[in-house]
């Protein structure tokens, strides 16, 4: 008898979509039975459990750290798939695991946490070192399906308890950061105009205010997590496909927590200052000329910036926008410069004297018809609809993507902008999905190019990764669309891929795309302008971007022009420049962090439960956020307001503008004037020295920089 559970899933399509109604039937799925005997086997920080019909391996590869893997087979257990791409490197340390069996229980355990496995029922629990318990598996814990599974691998699922914790975390994706009474579908998807649970940065894993982390090492498409969204008392995961390879982290601290997952999945690379300043970015750059004519008057009128990021045109050439925006093609001439757009090398070279570095743009489509086709045929190309891709995983194909990248490398190329990393599905070989590992092993192959040939760490700007995707990948949300009320999508991508590693982070500040895709229901190209250009967009959205996103930069699509600051009105213009001074005055503070984080796995950007696990409204709270461990910063994500409520925790807090003191926990009321920096409220941590710096130009200019610390103390 069918005992069917409703499931969201989004179609396999290119764009933000609606979420599609499923049933999954649940009464497919059985328990690992002990029933006929089992026997046991130590092995080096483990145990491995086996019966007539399944093995469990249980092990600890690292102290705080539980691996629970699984076969509905006796068969031996196969290396996970992420293991064998090199996404997760798994340590093998002295855990102290210990295993006894205590009636029908086996119980096993470290110093940082203990848990059983009950043989009568199949079910999990795990406890911290107090013996408080984190997780209770229910229904039979483990459970498999006999129907075949997508691609190769088991159909799986699993439920627990959720009881008195909340959730955070799935990667970068458009949510309020705590995940209770919501699903989410792992398959990479770009945002666009329409607001909900979309990002091309999906990742199956979890952080629990009662103090553990939960790692479904599990790249497949679709593999869903349901938190209470069905029944609020439990939680349950299902997979389609792949392996059953669940890790569990020990805090109790979200600090704790990232450090041993990223422990396995690796850390962002060590940064360069240059990352953290202004990028312009834009669809609408035709040509070198007007590159230059831009840059020029960046350095002419003294805003500071860092990088000039280049769209499809300049391989497509001027007309390349015009036939993007009526929907026929892109147009492109593989890694090669368009005559129309100009001498790209010399444009670089121009561009490097002013102290800028370039950032060019390659997807999905910009293989000409001829290479693509002969590329496909050759099996150094890989096609899935009318996106082709390079082949990534033969060797023969990396090094022919290697020959076609070189000539723009060698003119001084700074890094590579891998857009449409999310949206390739198909297989990247029998029985192993593309969709969620594509963008990550893209990305890590243009890595290891740069790296080559001598621009090590050089982590491509994109828009899909996953799984052990922070070691190569500068992820941003995609094609957001204009409007303060559309600004928290940018914080929300941002604080929830910091939760899975991804420190650096970046987004269209205020917005690429117009509200509505049917243009047409605008008047004339005034309207548009105004949209994307208008004061509130710019003043809230964008000027308060520039401070709080860890990777600041503009751009925009066919319909709008190049957010520059001269094409603001005078009272945006002026707090745009004072916006990026400021940003650029803090940028000490931020590089710290994000130092930190290649060090650590720690987010820059951080939701306020981060450091008050403990303070339900911190639980709770999705508008204010933490920059690094010493700045709360409280946003405007309303037009047309002048004030706002702030909540500040337990603690001392020092308000950034006026210098008032305040005792946490306490909820205060704030004005947040249009067109002043102090319009976007900032907190300061009691005993906090913040590191700042003059005025610059540019971040990674030579010579020494003068520092000084602001210090906020009422003693």
């Amino acid at each position: 008898m069918n005992r069917n559970i409703e499931i969201m899933l989004h179609p396999d399509a290119l764009y933000d979509q609606p979420y599609q109604k499923s049933a999954l039937d649940v009464s497919q799925f059985s328990r690992l039975s002990f029933d006929s005997g089992f026997k046991t086997s130590q092995m080096p920080n483990g145990i491995e459990i086996r019966t007539t019909s399944a093995r469990i391996r249980i092990s600890s590869p690292a102290d705080g750290i539980l691996r629970i893997q699984a076969v509905p087979e006796n068969k031996e257990i196969p290396v996970p798939v992420t293991e064998e791409l090199g996404l997760v490197e798994v340590p093998s340390r002295k855990s102290g695991f210990k295993c006894k069996k205590s009636g029908r229980k086996i119980e096993f355990g470290t110093s940082k946490m203990s848990g059983s496995l009950d043989t009568a029922t199949g079910n999990l629990e795990i406890s911290d070192a107090n013996g408080k318990q984190l997780l209770k598996s229910l229904d039979g814990g483990l459970r498999f399906s006999k129907v075949p599974a997508e691609y190769s691998g088991y159909r799986q699922m699993a439920s627990f308890s959720l009881e008195d914790e909340k959730i955070f975390g799935f990667g970068g994706r458009i949510m309020p950061p705590c995940r209770n009474g919501t699903s989410v579908d792992i398959f990479t998807m770009k945002v666009g105009i329409v607001s909900g649970d979309y990002g091309g940065c999906p990742v199956p894993f979890y952080i629990s205010s009662k103090g553990y982390g939960f790692f479904l090492n599990n790249p497949w498409p679709h593999v869903y997590f349901d938190m209470g969204k069905t029944d609020p008392r439990k939680w349950f995961y299902h997979a389609p496909g792949g392996d059953c390879d669940i890790f569990i982290f020990a805090g109790p601290s979200f600090r704790e927590i990232i450090g041993r997952y990223t422990m396995l999945t690796g850390r962002p690379p060590s940064p360069e200052k240059w990352w953290f300043g202004f990028w312009c970015s834009s669809l609408t750059f035709k040509t070198a000329a007007e590159v230059i004519e831009n840059a020029e008057r960046l350095r002419k009128e003294k805003y500071p910036c860092e990088a000039i990021v280049l769209d499809g045109p300049w391989r497509g050439g001027p007309d390349f926008v015009k036939i993007y925006s009526e929907g026929k093609d892109y147009i492109s001439r593989d890694f090669d410069w368009h005559a129309g757009f100009g001498d790209g090398a010399a444009m670089i070279r121009k561009l490097k004297k002013m102290g800028f570095k370039t950032i060019l743009h390659v997807n999905s489509r910009n293989f000409a018809p001829d290479t693509a086709a002969e590329g496909v045929s050759k099996g150094l190309l890989r096609q899935e609809g009318k996106e082709v891709v390079v082949n990534v995983g033969n060797r023969k194909a990396e090094k022919y993507y290697e020959s076609l990248m070189m000539p723009r490398i060698s003119e001084g190329l700074e890094l590579w902008w891998t857009d449409h990393a999310d949206r390739v599905s198909g297989e990247l070989r029998k029985g192993l999905p593309s969709r969620n590992l594509f963008g990550v092993l893209w990305n890590r192959l243009v890595y290891n190019i740069m790296k080559k040939s001598g621009r090590d760490r050089r982590p491509c700007l994109t828009r899909g990764s996953g799984i052990g995707g922070q070691r190569c990948g500068l992820p941003w949300p995609g094609d957001t669309r204009v409007g303060v009320d559309a600004f928290k999508d940018d914080i929300w991508f941002c604080l929830n891929a910091g939760l899975a590693g991804f420190a650096y982070t970046s987004a269209d500040l205020a917005g690429f795309t117009l509200r509505t895709e049917n243009y047409s229901t605008y008047p004339n190209e005034k309207a548009k302008l105004t949209e994307a250009l208008n004061d509130e967009n710019i003043c809230r959205r964008l000027c308060q971007s520039i401070i709080l996103i860890p990777i600041p930069r503009i751009h925009n699509n066919w319909s709008t022009v190049a957010k520059f600051p001269w094409r603001c009105s005078a009272k945006a213009r002026k707090l745009y420049r004072e916006s990026l001074d400021f940003r650029y005055r803090l940028s000490p503070y931020i590089y710290h962090w994000a130092v930190h984080a290649s060090r650590t796995g720690e987010p820059i950007l951080r939701p306020m439960a981060y450091h008050h696990p403990d303070d339900p409204r911190c639980l709770l709270c999705d508008d204010q956020l933490f920059i690094g461990e010493n700045i709360i910063a409280a946003p405007i994500f309303e037009a047309r307001v002048n004030s706002r409520k702030v909540y500040l925790p337990k603690g001392k807090w020092h308000d950034w503008w006026t210098g008032k003191i305040y005792e946490g926990p306490v909820e205060i009321k704030v004005e947040t004037p249009l067109y002043k920096l102090s319009g976007l409220p900032l907190f300061v941590k009691d005993g906090s020295a913040i590191p700042m710096q003059k005025k610059v130009q540019l971040l990674g200019a030579k010579g020494k920089c003068e520092i000084a610390t602001r210090k906020f103390s009422n003693r």
